[in-house]
Parts: structure tokens; C-alpha cells; sequence
């Protein structure tokens, strides 16, 4: 058999893989890890059940429609969960703002799917990874909100009681 040149092609492809695969390895456990460690933390620590997204990435379609990624906190199974969620959306005029892209009200959005994060392949995962600071800034923002506005309920709880028991 003669010299095949394809050989030394395949043969640094195999090499470069070999090179990398500890280094990806150990990323993702390192991953796994945190995300594990913030759904203790939000759903044992703090019991907190405050679904929330940040977007990972989003992909023009035909016409004006989107597909977009999240990263996100929200029931997966019954259990709030990290979670990879894809979305349609259609009828889109994008706006960025500061905690990344946002559409028109009347955009239509489907969930596609979510999943555990710890169920998506790999290259996903370490995608989303990236915006995990930002899906917790995010969810202590809705924490704020959702206090302000418990805070006013409760108020109004009150006052509807202490007239209640007014003779």
C-alpha cells in the first residue's frame, strides 16, 4: 500500500482530540458541579420557586420569526430545575436591553422544549453555562419584585380582614 497523505490528516485530528478531551472533560464537570450547587441553593436554601431566563443565543428564521435559547429556572418534571429552553417565537421586532433581548407583547411564544441542563448534550451545556451569572442576577431581580408586590398583597390582606371584622 502506497503513501496515503490523508493519514497525517487524520492521524493530527486524532491527536488534537486526544490533546483536548481533559480539558473539556473538566470543564464540564466543573459544570455539573455549580449547576448543581445553585438548585441546591434555590431550592433547598432558599425554597424560592421563581421562574426566570436569560437568553443563551437566538437565530433569525424566515419572515419574522426567531428561534431563541435560554438558559432558565423553571419546573422540569414537577421539580424546579437549571434548564435549557428552546422557544419559538413569532412576529418578532427585537429590542435589546439590558438584560438581553426582548420582543414586542405581541409576539407569539412557543416552547419548543426544556430540559434538565444536566440532560442536554454536552456542547449545549457548556454554552448556557456561560450565562448562569446572569440567569441569578436575573432571578434576584424577580426575588425584589415578587417581595414588593408580596408586601403590598399583604397589606391589602389587612386592611380587607380588619374590615371583615368590623361589626
Amino acid at each position: 500500500m502506497g503513501y496515503n497523505p490523508m493519514i497525517d490528516e487524520y492521524r493530527h485530528s486524532v491527536e488534537s482530540i486526544r490533546k483536548l478531551a481533559p480539558t473539556i472533560n473538566d470543564a464540564t464537570d466543573k459544570a455539573a458541579k455549580t449547576v448543581a450547587r445553585v438548585e441546591r441553593f434555590l431550592n433547598d436554601e432558599c425554597s424560592l420557586g421563581l421562574a426566570a431566563k436569560y437568553p443563551v443565543y437566538s437565530e433569525a428564521l424566515s419572515g419574522d420569526r426567531q428561534r431563541r435559547r435560554y438558559l432558565c429556572y423553571d419546573r422540569v418534571d414537577g421539580k424546579f430545575r437549571i434548564a435549557i429552553e428552546d422557544v419559538l417565537i413569532e412576529n418578532v421586532s427585537v429590542e435589546e436591553e439590558d438584560d438581553g433581548p426582548n420582543t414586542r407583547d405581541n409576539a407569539r411564544h412557543v416552547r419548543e422544549s426544556i430540559t434538565a441542563w444536566g440532560s442536554c448534550p454536552r456542547g449545549e451545556r457548556l454554552e448556557a453555562f456561560a450565562t448562569l451569572g446572569w440567569l441569578l442576577e436575573h432571578i434576584a431581580r424577580r426575588a425584589k419584585q415578587v417581595s414588593a408586590d408580596v408586601s403590598g398583597a399583604a397589606e391589602l390582606v389587612d386592611s380587607i380582614m380588619e374590615a371583615l371584622d368590623s361589626k
